[in-house]
């Protein structure tokens, strides 16, 4: 007998599994702020509202608001806000794919995206709304 993956003749991997499934069915504990507690599984976040799955496979839909300040921190760390870039970075970024397509395509050499590039650094709004782009002939 291989001690190392038996306790008192039970396989291990089984125990795991059934102490797994078993945290997962009762879920956690989660309070509001007048101290109201109810187990439920965290199972998604959009932005301030969270969706629980309660012990009987219902969904519950609260506001993140409405929840101890601990609840609201763990329900945060788990489902973190999402990175939104600025709107200068999204500019940016869809110039410089735009910028890459040329590229790859042959239209631009690379002293030529120099140019661009620093034509847009000097002056961002203008390459925003119409950037010129040279075509490599």
């Amino acid at each position: 007998m291989n001690l190392n993956s038996t306790l008192f003749g039970i396989d291990l991997r089984l125990i795991c599994i059934v102490v797994s499934l078993g945290t997962t069915a009762l879920g956690e504990s989660w309070t509001n702020a007048a101290n109201h507690a109810i187990q439920a599984t965290l199972v998604a976040r959009n932005g301030q509202t969270i969706t629980l799955r309660q012990v009987d496979g219902s969904l519950l839909k609260i506001p993140l608001k409405s929840l101890a300040e601990m609840d609201r921190a763990r329900a945060k760390k788990r489902f973190p806000d999402p990175v939104i870039p600025s709107s200068e970075e999204k500019m940016r970024l869809k110039y410089q794919k735009r910028i890459s397509r040329f590229k790859e395509a042959g239209y631009l050499s690379s002293e030529e995206r120099n140019q661009e590039l620093a034509r847009y650094k000097k002056n961002e709004k203008k390459c925003a709304e119409k950037p010129s782009l040279p075509i490599k002939k």
